[in-house]
């Protein structure tokens, strides 16, 4: 996913990416690619400290879709914080470019993972069982 950044003289400096796989506990670390001013360190980007308005383009996230069955949606979320005034304005600054490509398992695949799921939940029914 290919995103930029803008931020007032006043706005967030800080942002971070979540998904709705882990319930949004966990800031997402896997970028591979930033603008050279933006300083990444536990999934917190961190933008400079400027005087105007700016944008900081040519972000890369890598996002893995769910792949089990039953989780057929992903929700991202991006958290702003750290702003320097209640006033202060910040977020994305151009709509969303994704890219790549969408695997989706083949029925056989989805069946065999549906398979081992309920054999695994029984048998460990049957172990409480006895």
């Amino acid at each position: 996913m290919d995103f930029a950044l803008r931020r007032s003289s006043s706005g967030p400096r800080q942002f971070e990416w979540r998904s709705s796989l882990d319930g949004f506990a966990a800031a997402i670390t896997n970028f591979i690619s930033l603008n050279p001013a933006i300083n990444l360190a536990a999934g917190v980007l961190t933008l400079p400290d400027t005087a105007s308005t700016d944008t900081y383009a040519g972000n890369k996230l890598v996002l893995f879709a769910p792949s089990a069955p039953g989780v057929p949606n992903l929700t991202l979320r991006l958290y702003g914080f750290q702003a320097e005034s209640s006033l202060g304005q910040g977020g994305l600054d151009t709509p969303l470019a994704f890219k790549g490509t969408v695997v989706v398992p083949e029925p056989s695949t989805a069946a065999l993972l549906a398979f081992a799921a309920i054999t695994g939940a029984w048998l460990a029914r049957r172990r409480k069982v006895s």
